[in-house]
Formats: C-alpha cells, structure tokens, sequence
C-alpha cells in the first residue's frame, strides 16, 4: 500500500527524524550525481529562507541535464587527475 509523502518521509528518517545520508558507489561518482545531490542538500536546509526557489531548482535541473554523464566531479583538492 503507497503512503503519502509526508508518511513515507517520517519512517525514511526513521525514529530520529534525520534525513535519510547519501550513500555513494563508484557507479554514481558522476558530476551530474554531485551536483544534484549538492542541491537537493539546499533543498533541504534547516532555514527555508536559505531553500532554492522552484525557479532555481528549475534553473539548476537544466543546467544539470547539460552535463555529460559520465563527466566525473572536479576533485576539491586542487590536484589533477590524470
């Protein structure tokens, strides 16, 4: 049987009520993965002011969807990969 959203999302967090962690396999190490997870991560902030309007979300949905799938994200060391 389907649950509502807002059912489904309190026993996703469990008995904690913590948003469900990330969880990353090599498969889905893509650029277009960070980005999206990092937005959702926005969507998702404790003061809806700092939230991304629908606008932006729109925005960055397409931007995203410009980006190659296989496109690794850019390492945050500053080192190259080669």
């Amino acid at each position: 049987m389907l649950q509502d959203p807002l059912s489904w999302a309190r026993t996703a967090a469990g008995t904690d009520q913590v948003r469900p962690a990330w969880m990353f396999l090599p498969a889905y190490d893509t650029r277009r993965t960070a980005e999206t997870t990092e937005m959702i991560e926005q969507c998702w902030h404790d003061d809806p002011n700092k939230r991304p309007t629908f606008m932006k979300i729109g925005s960055e949905l397409r931007r995203i969807g410009r980006i190659l799938r296989a496109e690794r994200p850019t390492p945050q060391c500053g080192c190259v990969v080669m």
